[in-house]
């Protein structure tokens, strides 16, 4: 996603101080290294120990993450979804 050259509505420079608040999540590359290296161990971990990964279709409905289903037109690609994460500013 990137954001608007030009903000035309209120909804849109809404969006665009969102997107420039996510983008100062970035982590230090140290730290990226050290993510990487956890994971690769609990993956270790899993195999060596023939741990399975718990099944997701189970009816666990307190943590789901109910995520809108976007029809777009043919082309549209990430245009159709941002214009969709503007529309849910106004």
């Amino acid at each position: 996603m990137t954001p608007l050259l030009h903000c035309a509505t209120r909804a849109e420079q809404l969006y665009n101080n969102a997107h420039a608040r996510t983008r100062k999540l970035a982590v230090k590359l140290e730290t990226t290294f050290h993510i990487i290296g956890a994971c690769a161990v609990l993956y270790n971990l899993r195999k060596n120990w023939n741990l399975t990964i718990p099944d997701d279709s189970s009816d666990d409905s307190d943590n789901e993450i109910n995520m809108p289903q976007v029809v777009f037109q043919q082309n549209q690609g990430g245009q159709g979804y941002r214009s969709f994460l503007i529309r849910k500013f106004q």
